[in-house]
């Protein structure tokens, strides 16, 4: 996951895009699986009823991890379909996540089955 200045920049491996686009496949399998860890350690806790404010460590572990699979699916879409499709996933993703944290919607029945 390569940070500069605070951003994400997508580094290729490949003499063509399809080369580029199995390596950032087999990168994401990567962060999946770190991904996985990190959400065990995270359940781990939660079952032993340990307060949120005790599991920074492991959210932020969380957080680096996604950016990196983030980063990979990213550079999926840039290898497989070109840069300007890239730019519009990111533009879908600011698009639906713009307004996240300004309301949260309760179901106190928890999710319901289907």
């Amino acid at each position: 996951m390569p940070l500069q200045n605070g951003e994400m920049h997508a580094d290729f491996f490949g003499a063509t895009p399809q080369a580029q686009l199995a390596d950032k496949i087999v990168q994401m399998r990567r962060d999946l699986m770190h991904i996985q860890r990190a959400l065990s350690a995270i359940e781990g806790r939660v079952k032993t009823n340990a307060p949120s404010k005790t599991m920074k460590a492991e959210f932020s572990i969380l957080h680096d991890w996604f950016l990196s699979a983030m980063e990979s699916f990213l550079a999926m879409v840039w290898a497989g379909f070109e840069r300007e499709k890239a730019k519009e996933v990111i533009r879908d993703f600011e698009n639906k996540f713009r307004n996240f944290a300004t309301a949260r919607t309760l179901h106190l029945a928890g999710r319901p089955k289907h």
